[in-house]
């Protein structure tokens, strides 16, 4: 059936009218837009039937529609959009207001082509509701790259989600748009919990605003930032990342998405610290070990010159240990040097440093000293808090210490020289007897009678 009568022409509100007599101009260019071939036109009439379509619509469909009395409205349309097409249609019949929705349209080949139509009421001369004005677009391109891009995105879902390694999504405002799987084992919050917040909400505080800035700037200016973070789970629990930030820019250069990777390094961190630990500190007293403090020496000495002031290198040898081991047993030597080490510490300045160099021997270096004599009130109390008993099970032991002391750069300005002097003046105090110290070129300095030993300490060597 085909179309008999003028075509339908906008009003001045944009409703599609019945040009009237009196109109012929907008008549015939409304005739000329409606025979384009990239134009597919179709008109119902107030009862719904379809009475018009373009030529465009036609070589669209594949034939020239001729409405038969009784036709389903939707006889062409895909099984599974069939009663939305319907009941969009027969809405905008009964409510005279525009519609526009999607659906599949089946050619007389068989195939069906996805299309986006759009109608509005007409309206006849005399104003009585006429039909409805429907225009369609083919978007069969554009459905293709939306399922293409879906089928995409699934892909990647799948492989982010799959991925060992937590991955938060922002928005250009910095509001988390996505996160994955191993974002929830790693902080302990559901998607849902952090959805919509700003990634801040992680913030351990451990880190400053200049630390945040310079993270900022540089994903400003380069579009990246790695680097170490500590952040804190939904438990509460601090936990050390390595963390990834990538920027994504749109086709003007503008930001429009951050994407964070990171990974929880809190165990190899744990792993490392016990390493250096290991490496750097005698496991027995948590003091520095022969290694660490050989390798801090250097780097005293030279401040020390910058400074033009002195140094002091100690060697420290307990008296009488051997025969805590030989007759109370390992354990209760390894207490015995735990004590000695803290009353040791504890006696020293901030800027001072102690190590133990192995059994019963410590080393001690006291920078910044300005003159010679100052030494001497440090060693004496040093030497005071070995005299006081030592308590093991109740029993009170007796020790002592003997100190070899070479000073930078009274004695040598050279390192090893340093260590070899302090070591000679230690053992020469050590023949002296208890509870003295010897400066490398000087003679024998015992503390006095108030700081000696003989506070009913049992001695083990007598």
């Amino acid at each position: 059936m085909s179309y008999s009568g003028s075509l339908p022409s906008p009003d001045r509100d944009g409703t599609p009218k019945i040009a009237s007599e009196d109109v012929p101009e907008q008549e015939n260019l409304f005739r000329e837009i409606v025979a384009s071939d990239t134009l597919l036109v179709r008109i119902f009439n107030a009862a719904g039937d379809l009475s018009y379509s373009n030529p465009g619509w036609q070589r669209f469909a594949g034939h020239a529609p001729v409405p038969a009395s009784g036709r389903p409205l939707a006889e062409a349309v895909h099984p599974e959009d069939a009663r939305r097409y319907e009941q969009t249609l027969a809405r905008a019949l009964s409510v005279r207001q525009p519609f526009s929705l999607e659906y599949r349209h089946r050619r007389f080949d068989g195939e069906y082509r996805w299309l986006r139509e759009t109608g509005r009421p007409y309206f006849d001369s005399q104003g009585r509701f006429a039909g409805l004005v429907a225009t369609a677009t083919n978007i069969e391109e554009l459905k293709y790259t939306e399922a293409a891009l879906r089928a995409s995105e699934r892909k990647y879902r799948a492989i982010i989600d799959a991925c060992s390694e937590a991955i938060l999504v922002t928005n250009a405002r910095n509001d988390i748009i996505a996160v994955n799987p191993a974002f929830t084992t790693v902080t302990g919050y559901r998607p849902d919990e952090a959805l919509g917040r700003d990634p801040s909400f992680l913030a351990s505080g451990l880190q400053d605003r200049a630390f945040y800035d310079e993270m900022w700037k540089k994903l400003q200016d380069t579009g990246r930032w790695q680097g170490e973070i500590w952040n804190r789970k939904k438990s509460g629990e601090l936990f050390a990342e390595w963390l990834s930030i990538s920027t994504i820019r749109d086709e003007r250069g503008e930001i429009v998405q951050f994407i964070a990777i990171f990974s929880d390094i809190t165990e190899r961190k744990l792993e490392e610290r016990r390493l250096k630990l290991e490496a750097e500190y005698d496991a027995l007293t948590g003091l520095f070990n022969r290694r660490a403090i050989f390798a801090r020496l250097p780097a005293v000495l030279k401040v020390t010159a910058q400074e033009r002031k002195k140094a002091a290198l100690l060697f420290v040898d307990l008296d009488g240990f051997k025969s805590v081991n030989d007759q109370l047993g390992h354990q209760n030597g390894d207490r015995l040097l735990r004590d000695c080490a803290k009353r040791l510490q504890s006696t020293l300045r901030k800027s001072d440093i102690i190590g133990r160099l192995g059994g019963d021997e410590f080393i001690i270096i006291l920078p910044g000293i300005q003159h010679p004599e100052d030494v001497h009130g440090i060693v004496t109390k040093l030497l005071q808090q070995l005299n006081q008993p030592f308590t093991l099970d109740g029993d009170l032991i007796a020790l002592s210490g003997s100190i070899g002391i070479a000073l930078f750069p009274d004695h040598t300005d050279a390192c090893d020289e340093l260590l070899v002097l302090a070591d000679k003046a230690m053992y020469r105090a050590k023949a002296a007897g208890r509870s003295c110290y010897f400066f490398a070129d000087k003679e024998a300095r015992v503390p006095s009678p108030a700081g000696s030993s003989g506070c009913g300490g049992r001695n083990l060597e007598d």
